[in-house]
């Protein structure tokens, strides 16, 4: 240390410029030195699953003397804080907490930073950061890292669920858009969010899944028109009718057209809809079930029942 104070008072120092290599130099063991100043003295600290809150005065004093240095150099500065060791957890945390409301992929990567040193923390590294990158709609971002987070199989699986969830209720279609592209339990997630979907607006999740492939949405869009029929049947109904005749809709409308209500109370739809089934033996079965429901509603409507029945092969 002394050889680089005589360096710095020679003839360039005297000019007022200091060597681009020294200064790195000096840089560096000013650096050291703080870094090893305060890992003696969170060391000291228990660890933070122990309950007890930081020293609030040492997470200051902390957070004072590395402000400057964050601002020059930062890329050092991370990649020294696993040093600190996890009783500076706290630490990382209000260091990451601020870096997230500036840069959040930068804040996350600098998490996964931290977490490949001290892999047993990666949770509670992880945990202060979920409800801000939520607020900030980073949803795809934690979706498509948390994966490779060396975390507990349950922890990991309810932050997926949790992380999916938020997005379903705050961009619906872009959670499901995600999540119907595929990946690791993508399946299950695309069922939740479907789920949401359907309370929020029925329409759009039930036209988002007739676009998927048949093996993977038939259950989705059966699921979807079966609820938005209950909810709104007349706007369901007129989604149907505009649609023409779709293997994937045949039995949600044999299902919804042969029931007391509907014939009861909208015959007309009814049959209309009966006669959309594409496939020819569910549709004669539902024409015929159909005419029984009206025979029994009231059976002086034979005008109703032959309508029904309209092109229908009579029963095996």
């Amino acid at each position: 240390m002394t050889a680089l104070v005589d360096a710095a008072s020679g003839p360039s120092a005297s000019s007022g410029v200091v060597p681009s290599t020294l200064a790195q130099t000096v840089d560096e063991a000013g650096l050291e030195a703080l870094v090893t100043s305060l890992a003696q003295r969170w060391q000291r600290e228990p660890l933070p699953r122990q309950g007890r809150a930081a020293d609030p005065a040492l997470l200051s004093d902390s957070l004072s003397r590395l402000g400057p240095w964050l601002l020059r150099r930062p890329q050092a500065v991370w990649s020294r804080l696993p040093d600190l060791g996890p009783r500076a957890l706290p630490l990382w945390t209000a260091l990451l907490l601020s870096e997230l409301n500036l840069d959040a992929p930068l804040a996350w990567r600098h998490a996964l930073q931290l977490s490949q040193r001290h892999a047993a923390w990666t949770g509670d590294i992880v945990a202060p950061l979920l409800a801000p990158m939520w607020q900030r709609r980073e949803f795809e971002l934690l979706l498509r890292e948390l994966d490779g987070l060396p975390l507990d199989a349950d922890l990991r699986e309810r932050w997926r669920t949790d992380t999916a969830m938020r997005w379903a209720e705050a961009a619906p279609a872009q959670a499901a858009a995600w999540a119907a592209r595929g990946g690791s339990g993508t399946a299950d997630l695309l069922a939740q969010i479907q789920d949401r979907w359907i309370n929020q607006d029925a329409r759009s999740a039930t036209v988002f899944a007739s676009m998927l492939p048949r093996g993977a949405g038939q259950a989705l869009l059966e699921e979807s028109l079966s609820r938005w029929l209950a909810l709104d049947g007349v706007g369901a109904r007129d989604w149907i009718l505009s649609q023409g005749s779709q293997e994937g809709l045949d039995s949600v409308i044999a299902a919804h057209a042969t029931q007391d209500e509907l014939a009861r109370h909208q015959p007309l739809e009814a049959i209309a809809l009966v006669r959309r089934i594409s496939d020819p033996d569910r549709r004669d079965k539902a024409q015929w079930a159909l005419a029984r429901t009206l025979g029994e509603i009231d059976a002086t409507r034979t005008d109703l029942i032959d309508q029904a029945l309209w092109g229908a092969r009579p029963p095996h």
